[in-house]
């Protein structure tokens, strides 16, 4: 029988191993580990990059529920629109920057201001067009679409895709990840 749990104390408890944030989310357990953890040189592990998100515990390399919805958007940009890692990060620190807040890319701000601030600066730094622009919102929207929060606006649940599909508008909601039932 699942056991509920207070919300609050689960939302950032580290709880999954990058290895199973990547089989939940479809994606690589070395792109987890890139965008979690960063990236170290081998030979004198140093940080040749910054993470992306800023993991529930980067020392025993463990990603929260926040995470986990954190990596779901941010495979949009990665995935449907190959935006370099380098150019991602920027604009999420642009983001934490601007909208004053530690998580931008799931904070309830994001889908009100937060994608156009995002889009824009992207945008500058990739030159798009401004139908890129509009693919890229597109897809935002479609990957926020896939998290349901609560009455204060925190994510609450994930329906990550569960297909490898171009087509992300038809892909069900047939797997949810809800931390509250069992850490999902």
């Amino acid at each position: 029988m699942p056991q509920h749990t207070d919300k609050a104390a689960i939302f950032d408890k580290p709880a999954y191993p990058a290895r199973e944030a990547a089989y939940i989310l479809n994606l690589s357990p070395a792109t987890v580990n890139a965008w979690s953890f960063g990236q170290k040189r081998r030979a004198d592990g140093r940080v040749s990059f910054k993470a992306v998100i800023r993991a529930a515990d980067a020392h025993i390399k463990l990603l929260s529920f926040a995470n986990l919805c954190e990596l779901h958007v941010l495979a949009v940009t990665r995935r449907v629109h190959r935006v370099s890692l380098p150019k991602v990060r920027d604009s999420v620190e642009y983001l934490r920057s601007q909208l004053g807040v530690d998580r931008p890319l799931i904070d309830r701000q994001f889908r009100t201001n937060g994608i156009d601030l995002f889009v824009e600066h992207a945008s500058k730094l990739l030159n798009v067009s401004r139908q890129g622009q509009e693919a890229l919102r597109g897809e935002f929207e479609l990957a926020l679409a896939r998290i349901e929060r609560d009455n204060q606006g925190n994510p609450i649940k994930l329906f990550p895709y569960s297909r490898s599909s171009d087509d992300k508008a038809t892909q069900p909601k047939s797997v949810v990840i809800d931390p509250r039932l069992s850490f999902g």
